[in-house]
């Protein structure tokens, strides 16, 4: 669960994937409250890579790619830290608005 943009440690993989959680959607910004619609959470995940990527999954001439192009668990954090914003944290402690 995200709370005031801080994510777990935990919610990275070794990959570049990463996933959280919003349990009430009226805790995105600029979204409102409807009644006929109700409360609703969601599960958020995210991957980043790098250029060349597309080489594992196209239909045609296919390619392995080596380890070292992958992006590493500390590679993500990084990224996410300095263009988001984003604190990791070991552990999150609720905070009510």
């Amino acid at each position: 669960i995200v709370n005031n943009n801080k994510i777990l440690k935990k919610s990275f993989d070794n990959f570049g994937n990463f996933a959280f959680g919003i349990d009430e959607h009226i805790k995105i910004p600029q979204t409102e409250y409807e009644a006929s619609t109700g409360l609703w959470g969601l599960d958020v995940c995210g991957r980043i890579i790098r250029p060349g990527m597309r080489v594992k999954h196209r239909r045609k001439g296919r390619s392995k790619i080596p380890r070292h192009h992958y992006i590493s668990r500390m590679e993500a954090q990084y990224f996410l830290q300095h263009n988001f914003g984003v604190d990791i944290v070991k552990k999150l402690e609720l905070e009510y608005i």
